[in-house]
């Protein structure tokens, strides 16, 4: 999700220019292509098609300028293992969803995350007990 500051004026294509696009699929990017009178190619990686898209929404910006800009569509950003719904407020969210069963099975895994167990180690017994996956010898785990 794209996020304005209050009062600003940045037209909203050239905010989400500078944020690269975050959270926008290739479908989309497709769209504001064609929108934008650039020739729009599904099969184009989603990494051209934002750089593309910022040279032409903002075409005075320099290799740096753009370079920067693609830092926010890069793989690192975007690794989330899930830890934010285990903590807080999203926790106590998260558990007044579930049902009994699920809530156990979570509540087991922040006593894990107090144990010092990883997050993934937790999750992946969880399912394991629940017989949605099971464990592949020394190669991980594969969904049954």
């Amino acid at each position: 999700m794209i996020h304005m500051p209050a009062g600003s004026a940045t037209p909203i294509v050239a905010h989400a220019t500078r944020l690269a696009f975050h959270g926008v699929v290739g479908t989309w990017l497709d769209k504001l292509m064609v929108a934008r009178g650039l020739l729009a190619d599904p099969n184009k990686s989603v990494f051209l098609k934002v750089e593309g898209l910022a040279r032409s929404v903002l075409p005075d910006l320099s290799d740096s300028e753009v370079a920067t800009i693609m830092q926010h569509r890069a793989p690192s950003r975007k690794k989330d293992d899930g830890t934010s719904l285990f903590i807080g407020a999203n926790f106590e969210l998260l558990i007044g969803c579930m049902e009994s069963a699920d809530k156990k099975g979570a509540l087991k895994i922040i006593e894990g995350f107090r144990a010092g167990d990883s997050f993934s180690k937790q999750v992946t017994e969880h399912l394991r007990t629940r017989g949605l996956v099971s464990s592949a010898s020394g190669s991980g785990v594969e969904i049954a």
